[in-house]
């Protein structure tokens, strides 16, 4: 404790001296209230959210939406080369694996987002 720190107090609370070594004291020491006690318990009780639980979390499960147009589309595709192609593999809607000529090729069908309309 120093006696500019005392001054300080002094002159800001506008007490005496006595009070203001009495409120310095009470700030640096480390004993709590009943109240002050009663409070840490409660916040040691309640549960802590930003810990990791020791159980694996449930996998949420996803319906994957099968896009028509790109199938119809692949689809008619395939029929069109089905003749001069040998068709190796299909991947869901979007892509197809294919042989010509003794080399190895895949087409993918792939749909754009719309542009989003720009603020001015």
């Amino acid at each position: 404790m120093k006696e500019a720190d005392i001054q300080k107090m002094m002159h800001k609370l506008k007490c005496s001296r006595k009070e203001a070594i009495e409120l310095i004291k009470s700030d640096e020491s480390d004993e709590m209230t009943p109240e002050q006690a009663e409070l840490g318990k409660k916040a040691k009780a309640m549960p802590r959210r930003y810990e990791q639980s020791d159980k694996p979390r449930k996998k949420a499960e996803r319906v994957r939406k099968v896009d028509e147009i790109k199938k119809g589309l692949l689809d008619l595709v395939l029929d069109a080369l089905q003749d001069t192609v040998k068709i190796t593999g299909i991947l869901n809607e979007r892509a197809a694996d294919f042989e010509y000529m003794g080399n190895s090729y895949t087409i993918k069908i792939i749909k754009h987002n719309p542009p989003k309309d720009k603020k001015k």
